[in-house]
């Protein structure tokens, strides 16, 4: 996702739980005025094999594809173009997710081969010019995780998802050698007792 820290806006590429395998693959991009252009299409996915899943916006138009297979086309022809593809905004790697991903490649043009069956990991060169950012995943644990193109746009892995209730407190836990220097608050629709507070031990 590349979204505001602070309005939530921006554009989001993400996996949403059904029940058991079945999963919704969702695309969305804000486009100005309080506006969301969303597409979606239900898949189903096994934990114990790896699915290639990509997305293509070319500013009225979104195609989603599983290993390859055109899954949804969502077209807003009818529609002005008005989301600037320049942002300034940080790009976070990881929302609350329970499952595995491996390298996540973000492109700055629509690509000749859109399914993605030529981007096999061992394919993909870091220079290509297209290519903003391509994170391999390789750090291990951490809560960082390096850009393997000439860009240098490093990630940042989300430290901790939790849902509070009344008077539960909710531990941040960093890596060794580093520390906490900023705390956001991210609601997702949901709030449970009361409004809560932060207390940080430094």
């Amino acid at each position: 996702s590349k979204q505001s820290e602070h309005s939530g806006k921006g554009y989001w590429f993400a996996l949403l739980a059904i029940s058991g395998e079945k999963y919704n693959l969702e695309a969305g991009v804000y486009v100005g005025s309080e506006t969301f252009r969303i597409a979606k299409s239900e898949v189903t996915l096994s934990a114990s094999s790896w699915a290639h899943l990509s997305v293509t916006y070319d500013g009225t138009k979104f195609q989603l594809f599983m290993d390859g297979t055109l899954l949804a086309t969502k077209s807003f022809d009818d529609e002005e173009p008005k989301y600037q593809k320049r942002s300034s905004q940080a790009v976070h790697v990881g929302k609350y997710f329970k499952g595995l991903i491996d390298n996540v490649m973000i492109h700055s043009a629509v690509l000749a081969d859109p399914q993605g069956t030529s981007l096999c990991p061992q394919n993909v060169k870091a220079v290509d010019d297209h290519l903003v950012a391509y994170y391999r995943f390789n750090e291990g644990y951490s809560h960082l995780t390096k850009d393997s193109s000439k860009h240098n746009n490093d990630g940042v892995i989300g430290l901790v998802c939790d849902k509070a209730t009344e008077n539960k407190a909710i531990s941040l836990k960093c890596p060794t050698g580093t520390k906490i220097t900023e705390i956001l608050y991210a609601n997702f629709g949901e709030n449970e007792g009361g409004c809560g507070n932060y207390q940080a031990d430094c």
